[in-house]
C-alpha cells in the first residue's frame, strides 16, 4: 500500500492515508505517478523497474491504463498536462492528486 514516510511533508502523509483500499497494480501504479508522466511511460516504468522485481504481478499495457482509468475515477490521479508519445501522437500526463 502506498505509505509517506516518517519526514515526508504533511501532503504526502494526506495522500497516502486517501490511496487505502487499493489493489497492489492500483497501488503500484499510484506510487508510479508520484512524478509525472503518460501512460506510455507508465508502461516502461512499471514493466523496467517494478516487473523486474520478480515480486510484482505482470500486467498488460492495457491492464496498466485500467488501474490507472480506476484511480482517475477515485480522484486519486488527475490530468496535469499533455506530452507526446514516441510515435508523436498527443497524451495526457498524469500525476496523483495532492491532497487539499
Amino acid at each position: 500500500m502506498p505509505h509517506a514516510r516518517r519526514n515526508d511533508p504533511h501532503t504526502s502523509h494526506q495522500a497516502a492515508a486517501s490511496a487505502q483500499n487499493l489493489t497492489l497494480v492500483q497501488a503500484i501504479v499510484y506510487a508510479i505517478l508520484a512524478e509525472p508522466m503518460t501512460d506510455e511511460e507508465l508502461v516502461q516504468r512499471y514493466q523496467d523497474h517494478f516487473h523486474a522485481a520478480g515480486n510484482i504481478p505482470g500486467a498488460s499495457p492495457s491492464g496498466l491504463r485500467t488501474r490507472r482509468s480506476e484511480l482517475a475515477d477515485k480522484n486519486l490521479v488527475r490530468i496535469v498536462g499533455h506530452d507526446r508519445t514516441k510515435s508523436g501522437r498527443r497524451a495526457h500526463v498524469w500525476q496523483i492528486v495532492e491532497a487539499q
